[in-house]
């Protein structure tokens, strides 16, 4: 708990260092620690914060990419990739309130929900 309140007592500047920094970390298969994207995501979607939510978009911009045009209906969707993320990051915003996201109890289950919401724009696409 103590380093939840660390973590909310930095700056955005500070916490989009540490973020971008244990991302470097996990992805490079290292011990990492998941906290500042979660707080990231956390003064994005419950304090309100655009800002944050610049953040959280610059930060995951080139994951949320990649899984969209991973999905193997992109191709055929009729749709470019930059519109397509742009729609999966809109759509996490917009159903994820301050109430449910207490229903996301780390940085696995946020990142899963964004996944399923690149996916589902994909799949959206192919349908119109």
């Amino acid at each position: 708990m103590a380093e939840q309140t660390d973590l909310q007592a930095l700056s955005l500047c500070g916490i989009a260092h540490r973020c971008a920094k244990e991302t470097e970390l996990f992805f490079a298969h290292l011990q990492h620690d998941p906290r500042p994207c979660f707080e990231l995501f956390r003064r994005a979607l419950v304090d309100g914060s655009e800002r944050a939510w610049g953040v959280v978009y610059l930060q995951y911009h080139a994951q949320v990419t990649r899984w969209v045009q991973r999905h193997s209906s992109f191709s055929t969707c009729g749709e470019d990739a930059p519109y397509l993320v742009n729609r999966a990051f809109e759509r996490m915003w917009s159903a994820v309130s301050p109430a449910k996201f207490s229903r996301f109890p780390d940085l696995k289950s946020l990142l899963r929900y964004l996944q399923m919401c690149a996916y589902s724009v994909v799949v959206d696409a192919v349908r119109r």
